[in-house]
């Protein structure tokens, strides 16, 4: 009993070390801004819901309400500054890294190598700093899902309590991002399908996965919003989303984060070399299909973007293989080899540690400037200036950003007219563009634009067939006539509107009047 305590209480020591270790490495980042697009999708949708607004009506969202909801309960107990978002994504870091330890641990037995996988993940994800998505909420989820199917099976026979765990957590993993949701899902289902009470624990895992879902589709059924929900979140991604998304495996890799491209497959060599080793108890090994049938679901969730930064968010989801295979594979190797194994591995990973010492010294070293939402570290071209003039400006004066600043609305404090943040060629449908003409024609004094050309559309979205299409085009004509060119700050035009031109001149765009009116 001694014995069992103390290795109890070693395991606890190093999930706190793992833990502590990720919260060390993501500090130096929290009052970094290294973009001014993705993160404000949260960031800006709770503060416009904490202003009275509503989802899908008042704020377009391609994603369920779950995501929302979390950064609209941490603004309110938190208050509405980045450095209240950013703590928030350090607490979320430092979840996936628990849970993925913690898993990794059960599955190999080794807590070292475990320790090193994780810590390795957090200083390879780094390159964009901290940020808050919903990718890594749902990362979050999943990873809780996978523990508790791996305890299920590995750990104290408290049957009910681990299908019940895994099953809420996939539930709210379904809520933030569906379709990594709901891999997530299916993969749990490889640990509750077979063994003793099987069908008690599969009804358990079933119940407890859609009670989240049941409560927050409740909401969206309750508050009139399931037409537009449905619009934006179900008809809209199916019809729209992937058609742009297309890019090469492990795109826009760099030094620090390029063993990412190799995660997954390492996993499945792993597994190809564990199932040759000895196939029938492979096969039989329910431990291995569950570790299995989550990297798989972390490998198809990857697409259809599967650039570097999705693959990730993804790839704590193999940690636990790849964990388990080496386990398995090094446990009858002499110390020696092991150590030599070891330290290939640090060497392997030496280039992303150099790559992250030096961003933690521009980060360190940045010049900190005075926002609407804290003092931050603005690595963005431009944006500095672009919201020290934006707070020169009357404070009743609205402002449109386009085409993909979801973050400055945010920043600046000055929200965004219309429901739209994201005006993209061969994704936002003509109708879109003309209603978000015709709410910044309506409402807005001001215009702050990024400069975007073809050229500039296709290097982000290489899979775009034709970045000139004519309502972008018509839909940039307007804005420029309807406005004068107040000032450029780096990638950024400040733009003042003009009297004279109405919304009647958004017409064009569609050749009539608005589908709807914003």
């Amino acid at each position: 009993m001694a014995g069992r305590d103390a290795a109890g209480v070693n395991r606890f020591g190093w999930v706190v070390f793992t833990c502590f270790i990720t919260a060390l490495l993501c500090a130096p980042f929290v009052r970094v801004i290294y973009a001014v697009s993705d993160e404000g999708i949260l960031l800006d949708g709770a503060d416009r819901m904490l202003r009275g607004q509503r989802l899908y009506t008042d704020v377009f969202a391609l994603l369920p309400p779950g995501g929302f909801f979390i950064v609209t309960g941490w603004f309110a107990v938190a208050g509405h500054s980045m450095m209240a978002a950013r703590i928030l994504a350090v607490l979320t870091a430092v979840g996936i890294a628990a849970f993925t330890f913690m898993t990794c641990q059960m599955v190999s037995g080794g807590v070292v190598w475990s320790a090193l996988l994780v810590l390795g993940w957090v200083i390879m994800s780094l390159g964009d700093g901290v940020q808050i998505s919903h990718h890594w909420f749902t990362t979050f989820f999943i990873m809780i899902c996978c523990w508790a199917s791996v305890v299920s099976l590995a750990g104290p026979p408290q049957w009910r309590r681990w299908p019940l765990l895994s099953g809420a957590a996939a539930g709210a993993a379904l809520m933030v991002t569906p379709p990594q949701g709901a891999l997530a899902a299916i993969a749990a289902l490889a640990a509750f399908s077979g063994g003793n009470r099987r069908m008690a624990r599969f009804g358990c895992y079933l119940l407890a996965s859609v009670v989240i879902p049941i409560c927050l589709l409740s909401y969206v059924l309750c508050s009139g919003l399931t037409v537009p929900a449905f619009n934006d979140v179900i008809i809209f991604n199916f019809t729209r989303y992937s058609r742009v998304q297309a890019v090469p495996f492990a795109w826009l890799a760099n030094q620090q984060d390029e063993l990412f491209r190799y995660g997954f497959p390492l996993a499945g060599f792993l597994t190809i070399v564990m199932i040759a080793r000895n196939w029938r108890s492979a096969l039989s090994d329910q431990v291995l299909r569950t570790c299995v049938a989550f990297a798989t679901a972390g490998f198809v969730g990857c697409f259809p973007r599967p650039d570097i930064f999705h693959i990730s968010v993804s790839f704590p989801l193999s940690c636990p293989l790849i964990a388990y295979c080496m386990g398995r594979l090094l446990q009858d190797w002499r110390p020696r080899h092991r150590y030599a194994v070891a330290v290939v591995a640090i060497g392997l990973g030496l280039p992303a540690v150099r790559s992250y010492v030096w961003k933690v010294e521009k980060a360190v070293h940045g010049h900190a400037v005075t926002t609407p939402r804290g003092n931050l570290v603005l690595a963005v071209n431009g944006a500095q200036q672009l919201l020290a003039r934006i707070e020169e400006t009357p404070a009743d004066d609205r402002y449109f950003f386009y085409p993909t600043e979801e973050l400055l609305p945010f920043l600046s404090a000055r929200g965004q007219v219309g429901p739209l943040d994201w005006l993209q060629p061969d994704y936002s449908t003509p109708a879109q563009y003309q209603d978000a003409c015709v709410a910044m024609m309506r409402s807005a004094q001001w215009f702050v634009v990024a400069r975007m050309d073809a050229s500039g559309w296709k290097a982000m979205f290489p899979g775009t067939p034709n970045p000139d299409v004519p309502e972008r085009l018509q839909f940039e004509n307007v804005l420029n006539n309807a406005s004068w060119l107040v000032g450029q700050y780096g990638w950024f035009d400040l733009r003042r509107r003009v009297p004279g031109i109405d919304a009647s001149a958004c017409d064009a765009i569609t050749g009539g009047p608005p589908s709807s009116d914003p």
